[in-house]
């Protein structure tokens, strides 16, 4: 995710002009470096903590009781509509 913004082609005509082509290299280089390093840490961590990605990006209904849900989506209702919120307060 870092290395995208890090090196779209703006940012690097940027480096190149004010900075010069050695540094460019440098620069992209550092960016390539850091973000294999930071996945290849991540999936070491996934692997150690046995976590297993898809799961935890399934579809669930069952994170929080009904009531909480309901609870939250009452309050978002009430702090939503400014008259309401005059004629309570």
């Amino acid at each position: 995710m870092m290395a995208g913004p890090a090196s779209n082609i703006s940012t690097l005509g940027v480096i190149k002009n004010e900075m010069g082509s050695a540094v460019l290299v440098r620069y992209l280089l550092g960016v390539s470096l850091s973000a294999i390093g930071f996945a290849t840490l991540l999936d070491f961590g996934l692997a150690f903590f046995a976590i297993d990605i898809t799961e935890q990006m399934s579809h669930s209904h069952e994170m929080l009781p009904q009531w909480f849900g309901l609870a939250c989506a009452g309050l978002i209702t009430f702090l939503a509509i400014k008259p309401l919120r005059k004629l309570v307060l």
